[in-house]
């Protein structure tokens, strides 16, 4: 496969021997993984202008696809990646579709982020809902029929809200009451069929399936117990009640289990909301790393009337999100964007307005590596404004040592590290928060790029990076991280941070969960 993508890159030709290698030798070829993947990339390249018609070699992939399921001569999980990016990159919407239909009869497991993520992001930039909710209904969601019943109905109103946002009221109303008669139906499908006025014959009534937990080993558990947890105790229409729910199962259910909701609760969205206050009013929010949907919620009741694009790479957390966001009425005030912030950073570049900016504020949650590469693709792209606020969360633990190091010794960026307590969990972290200082022309951030990139980073940091994401990836299997373990990381963590001149500037005490000192009068008011 990787000599096909080679030769294919060096000469366009060879794409076309093999899409006619394809054409004639189709459904027998099926021997081998190396095969397929060999396939897969070969139709990658059916995408070039100067290949052949390409409705013949997809429908022979897909023969062939078929005839080795049927003979149980499976293609492994890189080749279906290579096969779904494929599919992207050649608009074969139809063959994807096709492609996770055969998965899930034959009982395989196909990667969301690798396999559909992709699909989703292509679907959402141009536009074609329609294959987005066919995607979406060909997810693999959950395990059993619990995690069915969660996952599906999250699902069938992520799609309704497609349909909505493009003003197609009637087959947002169609997909509700196909999810109904499959008892795919919550709290929040209820709103979204209010929000189909009047194209709601079949209406059910207002009722809601009492769904059992989700087992805990089954793929997306937290997350999707975390929504039915929220879909049952959080008063609809009202994001105080949905933030205070996510947060009271975070610290009084998860983390009774020495498990951690990683959303940005208590005292970290009180600095968060406070951070997008002060920017630029006139310009609107970005958030990398979007996950339930807290920290969007919050920021959206900050700054109503502001847009608020929020990216996500995972489709289950972007469905999640989706729903806790209808949920607190705020769907119509924040995009969620598929996929993943190198390639949707550059498309929001291409959507602002003549000459001029569309964040005044960010907020990165994603994986701290990351921070510094998306930070330089903002200031590539125009996207900044000078006196932009840039927050970004978990600098200490897991920790982004080159972006701390970035922003500490930029002589363009005001950077102040706030210490405060991690949220339900007995540990500290910092959150940054910096300024983009620099010259503007016409309103537009001419920041330089950040000298750090350029020139490396001290040997110190650039271990501290790599342990920060072996601890990030660990951490990803439930339990396989206590917080004893993290709580000795984040001072193991400040401790090297010192050596090299980076500390905290600024200490927030802890105070209690809101739900508990919250009232009922703050809640109606």
């Amino acid at each position: 496969a990787r000599l096909c993508t080679y030769r294919r890159s060096m000469f366009p030709s060879w794409g076309t021997r093999w899409a006619g290698s394809l054409g004639e030798r189709g459904p027998s070829w099926c021997g081998l993984d190396v095969c397929f993947q060999a396939m897969f990339a070969a139709c990658e390249h059916t995408a070039c202008p100067h290949s052949p018609p390409r409705g013949r070699q997809w429908e022979s992939v897909c023969l062939a696809l078929h005839e080795g399921f049927r003979r149980q001569r499976l293609p492994n999980d890189i080749g279906c990646k290579v096969l779904m990016q494929a599919c992207a990159g050649g608009e074969q919407w139809e063959a994807a579709a096709h492609v996770l239909g055969e998965m899930l009869v034959f009982l395989m497991e196909p990667d969301i982020k690798s396999c559909v993520s992709p699909l989703l992001t292509v679907c959402e930039q141009l536009d074609l809902v329609d294959r987005e909710v066919l995607l979406l209904s060909r997810l693999p969601v959950g395990e059993g029929p619990r995690g069915l019943k969660v996952a599906g109905a999250a699902a069938a109103n992520a799609a309704a809200l497609r349909w909505l946002e493009q003003g197609h009221t009637h087959l947002a109303a169609e997909t509700l009451s196909e999810a109904t008669a499959r008892g795919h139906i919550n709290k929040a499908s209820e709103l979204l069929w209010t929000a189909c006025g009047a194209a709601t014959q079949g209406r059910p009534a207002a009722f809601w399936p009492r769904v059992k937990r989700v087992p805990w080993n089954a793929p997306y558990s937290k997350e999707l117990n975390t929504l039915r947890y929220v879909l049952l105790h959080a008063r609809a229409g009202s994001p105080t009640s949905v933030c205070r729910m996510l947060e009271r199962y975070g610290s009084d259910v998860l983390g009774t289990s020495s498990s951690w909701l990683k959303v940005t609760g208590n005292t970290k969205a009180s600095v968060l909301t406070a951070s997008v206050c002060g920017a630029p009013s006139q310009h609107g929010v970005l958030e990398i790393g979007t996950y339930c949907g807290y920290s969007a919620v919050k920021m959206a009741v900050a700054v109503p009337r502001v847009r608020i694009v929020t990216l996500e790479y995972d489709p289950m957390h972007v469905i999640i999100a989706r729903n806790v966001l209808i949920l607190a009425q705020k769907a119509h005030e924040v995009e969620v964007w598929t996929g993943h912030s190198r390639d949707l950073i550059p498309r929001l570049a291409d959507r602002r307005p003549a000459r001029g900016p569309v964040v005044g504020a960010v907020f990165m949650d994603q994986r701290g590596s990351r921070y510094s590469d998306d930070f330089e693709a903002l200031l590539r792209h125009g996207l900044l404004v000078a006196g932009s606020v840039v927050v970004a969360d978990n600098v200490l633990k897991p920790g982004a040592p080159t972006f701390l190091w970035h922003t500490h010794t930029s002589g363009s960026v005001w950077s102040h590290i706030v210490e405060l307590p991690e949220f339900a969990m007995p540990s500290d972290d910092w959150m940054s928060v910096s300024v983009c200082t620099g010259p503007c022309e016409d309103g537009i951030s001419t920041l330089p790029m950040l000298p750090g990139l350029a020139a490396g980073v001290p040997e110190k940091l650039a271990l501290m990076s790599r342990d920060s994401d072996w601890m990030r990836d660990r951490a990803v299997l439930p339990g396989s991280v206590t917080f004893k373990e993290w709580s000795a990381f984040a001072l193991q963590m400040k401790r090297r941070f010192a050596e090299v001149g980076i500390s905290r500037s600024a200490g927030v005490k802890p105070h209690a969960p809101a739900h508990r000192h919250c009232q009922h009068q703050d809640e109606k008011k």
